[in-house]
Protein backbone atom coordinates (compact mmCIF):
# COMPACT_ATOMS: atom_id res chain seq x y z
CA UNK A 1 0.00 0.00 0.00
CA UNK A 2 0.91 3.53 -0.89
CA UNK A 3 0.98 4.86 2.96
CA UNK A 4 0.14 1.42 5.08
CA UNK A 5 -1.14 3.58 8.47
CA UNK A 6 -3.58 5.68 6.50
CA UNK A 7 -5.18 1.79 5.57
CA UNK A 8 -5.22 0.59 8.57
CA UNK A 9 -6.11 4.05 10.72
CA UNK A 10 -8.77 5.75 8.29
CA UNK A 11 -9.54 9.63 8.70
CA UNK A 12 -6.98 12.45 9.75
CA UNK A 13 -5.73 10.13 12.63
CA UNK A 14 -4.14 7.85 10.18
CA UNK A 15 -2.83 10.86 8.17
CA UNK A 16 -1.36 12.03 11.19
CA UNK A 17 0.76 9.27 12.05
CA UNK A 18 1.40 8.38 8.49
CA UNK A 19 2.89 11.88 8.09
CA UNK A 20 4.91 11.91 11.58
CA UNK A 21 6.31 8.30 11.23
CA UNK A 22 8.13 9.92 8.21
CA UNK A 23 9.00 12.50 9.41
CA UNK A 24 12.90 13.04 10.08
CA UNK A 25 12.75 15.51 12.68
CA UNK A 26 10.22 17.48 14.81
CA UNK A 27 6.85 19.13 12.81
CA UNK A 28 5.71 22.35 13.58
CA UNK A 29 1.61 21.98 14.08
CA UNK A 30 1.02 23.80 10.75
CA UNK A 31 3.59 22.11 8.85
CA UNK A 32 2.10 18.50 10.46
CA UNK A 33 -1.88 19.61 9.47
CA UNK A 34 -0.74 20.60 5.81
CA UNK A 35 1.90 17.74 4.84
CA UNK A 36 -1.11 15.49 6.39
CA UNK A 37 -3.42 17.39 4.36
CA UNK A 38 -5.82 18.26 7.49
CA UNK A 39 -7.09 21.29 8.72
CA UNK A 40 -5.06 22.67 12.27
CA UNK A 41 -7.98 22.32 13.85
CA UNK A 42 -8.23 18.84 13.32
CA UNK A 43 -4.17 18.19 14.48
CA UNK A 44 -5.42 20.41 17.78
CA UNK A 45 -8.55 18.58 18.50
CA UNK A 46 -6.50 14.66 17.98
CA UNK A 47 -3.46 15.66 19.47
CA UNK A 48 -4.28 15.37 23.38
CA UNK A 49 -4.66 11.62 22.85
CA UNK A 50 -1.60 11.06 20.92
CA UNK A 51 0.29 12.56 23.47
CA UNK A 52 -1.67 10.86 26.27
CA UNK A 53 -0.90 7.46 24.69
CA UNK A 54 2.89 8.31 24.80
CA UNK A 55 2.67 7.92 20.60
CA UNK A 56 3.18 11.81 20.39
CA UNK A 57 5.58 14.18 22.12
CA UNK A 58 5.11 17.88 22.07
CA UNK A 59 7.78 20.32 22.82
CA UNK A 60 7.35 24.42 22.50
CA UNK A 61 9.73 26.21 21.08
CA UNK A 62 8.22 29.78 20.74
CA UNK A 63 6.63 30.42 18.79
CA UNK A 64 6.52 27.47 17.49
CA UNK A 65 4.96 23.51 19.07
CA UNK A 66 6.71 21.06 17.45
CA UNK A 67 5.72 17.50 17.53
CA UNK A 68 7.46 14.25 16.98
CA UNK A 69 7.03 10.14 17.05
CA UNK A 70 7.91 8.80 20.11
CA UNK A 71 10.29 5.85 18.66
CA UNK A 72 10.50 4.25 21.85
CA UNK A 73 6.92 3.49 22.35
CA UNK A 74 5.31 0.86 21.12
CA UNK A 75 3.06 1.53 19.03
CA UNK A 76 5.08 3.89 17.19
CA UNK A 77 7.40 0.94 16.55
CA UNK A 78 4.37 -0.89 15.13
CA UNK A 79 3.90 2.22 12.66
CA UNK A 80 7.85 2.27 12.27
CA UNK A 81 7.55 -1.33 11.24
CA UNK A 82 4.78 -0.57 8.83
CA UNK A 83 6.94 1.50 6.67
CA UNK A 84 9.16 -1.28 5.59
CA UNK A 85 5.96 -3.57 4.78
CA UNK A 86 7.27 -3.33 1.32
CA UNK A 87 11.26 -4.58 2.43
CA UNK A 88 9.49 -7.56 4.11
CA UNK A 89 7.21 -8.33 1.49
CA UNK A 90 9.64 -8.50 -0.86
CA UNK A 91 12.00 -10.41 1.04
CA UNK A 92 9.50 -13.59 1.93
CA UNK A 93 8.25 -13.52 -1.71
CA UNK A 94 11.72 -14.25 -2.96
CA UNK A 95 12.44 -16.71 -0.46
CA UNK A 96 9.01 -18.73 -1.36
CA UNK A 97 10.07 -18.89 -4.28
CA UNK A 98 12.59 -21.69 -3.63
CA UNK A 99 9.59 -23.69 -3.98
CA UNK A 100 8.58 -23.46 -6.81
CA UNK A 101 9.19 -26.26 -9.48
CA UNK A 102 10.88 -26.40 -11.79
CA UNK A 103 12.63 -22.98 -11.36
CA UNK A 104 11.43 -20.56 -13.37
CA UNK A 105 14.10 -18.72 -15.25
CA UNK A 106 13.11 -15.93 -14.16
CA UNK A 107 10.69 -14.34 -11.69
CA UNK A 108 10.54 -10.62 -10.87
CA UNK A 109 8.27 -7.75 -9.72
CA UNK A 110 7.37 -5.19 -11.78
CA UNK A 111 4.94 -1.97 -11.77
CA UNK A 112 3.08 -0.27 -8.70
CA UNK A 113 4.79 -2.50 -6.06
CA UNK A 114 8.30 -1.40 -7.31
CA UNK A 115 7.23 2.30 -7.51
CA UNK A 116 5.85 2.18 -3.98
CA UNK A 117 2.21 2.79 -5.08
CA UNK A 118 0.20 -0.41 -4.14
CA UNK A 119 -3.33 0.52 -3.01
CA UNK A 120 -5.67 -2.01 -1.19
CA UNK A 121 -7.25 -2.15 -4.71
CA UNK A 122 -4.08 -2.72 -7.11
CA UNK A 123 -2.76 -5.54 -8.21
CA UNK A 124 0.70 -7.18 -7.75
CA UNK A 125 2.53 -7.24 -11.07
CA UNK A 126 4.76 -10.30 -11.42
CA UNK A 127 7.15 -11.84 -14.82
CA UNK A 128 7.59 -14.76 -14.79
CA UNK A 129 9.78 -16.80 -17.54
CA UNK A 130 8.72 -20.71 -17.80
CA UNK A 131 12.05 -22.61 -18.93
CA UNK A 132 12.04 -23.84 -22.63
CA UNK A 133 12.20 -27.57 -21.45
CA UNK A 134 9.17 -27.08 -19.43
CA UNK A 135 6.14 -27.67 -21.50
CA UNK A 136 2.83 -25.19 -21.37
CA UNK A 137 0.70 -27.62 -20.22
CA UNK A 138 3.11 -29.31 -17.30
CA UNK A 139 0.57 -30.04 -14.85
CA UNK A 140 3.44 -29.80 -11.86
CA UNK A 141 4.86 -26.39 -13.20
CA UNK A 142 1.45 -24.69 -12.97
CA UNK A 143 0.45 -26.40 -9.22
CA UNK A 144 3.88 -24.81 -8.04
CA UNK A 145 3.39 -21.51 -9.36
CA UNK A 146 -0.13 -21.88 -8.32
CA UNK A 147 1.09 -22.13 -4.75
CA UNK A 148 3.26 -19.59 -5.21
CA UNK A 149 0.72 -17.03 -5.76
CA UNK A 150 -1.80 -18.25 -3.60
CA UNK A 151 1.34 -17.54 -0.47
CA UNK A 152 2.04 -14.48 -2.48
CA UNK A 153 -2.05 -13.50 -2.41
CA UNK A 154 -2.15 -14.14 1.52
CA UNK A 155 0.94 -11.98 2.29
CA UNK A 156 0.75 -9.01 0.47
CA UNK A 157 -3.62 -9.09 0.71
CA UNK A 158 -3.36 -7.87 -2.99
CA UNK A 159 -4.35 -9.92 -6.21
CA UNK A 160 -1.42 -11.34 -8.40
CA UNK A 161 -1.37 -10.73 -11.67
CA UNK A 162 0.95 -13.19 -13.53
CA UNK A 163 2.66 -12.75 -16.41
CA UNK A 164 3.55 -15.95 -17.89
CA UNK A 165 5.60 -16.20 -20.83
CA UNK A 166 8.04 -18.87 -21.99
CA UNK A 167 11.72 -18.84 -22.29
CA UNK A 168 11.88 -18.30 -25.98
CA UNK A 169 9.33 -15.08 -25.84
CA UNK A 170 11.48 -13.18 -24.00
CA UNK A 171 14.11 -11.40 -25.92
CA UNK A 172 11.91 -10.41 -28.86
CA UNK A 173 9.30 -8.86 -25.76
CA UNK A 174 12.12 -7.44 -24.33
CA UNK A 175 13.36 -5.20 -27.27
CA UNK A 176 9.90 -4.22 -28.36
CA UNK A 177 10.49 -1.39 -25.27
CA UNK A 178 6.55 -1.83 -25.41
CA UNK A 179 4.60 -1.62 -21.89
CA UNK A 180 4.80 -2.96 -19.64
CA UNK A 181 8.41 -4.70 -21.22
CA UNK A 182 10.27 -1.63 -20.81
CA UNK A 183 9.13 -0.67 -17.23
CA UNK A 184 10.07 -4.76 -16.34
CA UNK A 185 13.45 -3.98 -18.14
CA UNK A 186 14.15 -0.48 -16.40
CA UNK A 187 12.35 -1.31 -12.56
CA UNK A 188 11.83 -4.75 -12.12
CA UNK A 189 13.23 -6.45 -8.62
CA UNK A 190 14.13 -9.70 -9.43
CA UNK A 191 13.64 -12.99 -6.76
CA UNK A 192 14.40 -15.33 -8.71
CA UNK A 193 16.45 -17.01 -11.38
CA UNK A 194 19.08 -14.83 -14.12
CA UNK A 195 18.48 -11.30 -14.30
CA UNK A 196 17.01 -10.29 -17.71
CA UNK A 197 19.97 -8.93 -19.78
CA UNK A 198 21.29 -12.18 -19.36
CA UNK A 199 18.65 -14.52 -20.65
Amino acid sequence: MIHPIEALIPGAQGKLLSVLTRAGSPLSLRTLADLANVSPAQVSRLLPSLIELGIVEKSEVPPSILLRLVPQNLVSKSLLELLEMKDTLIAALKERTKAIGPPPINLTLFGSIVRGQVTAGSDIDVLVIRPSAVDDENSAWWISLGDWVDEARTLSGNRINLLEVAEEEVRTLMRSNRPPWNSISEEGIMLAGKPLNQI
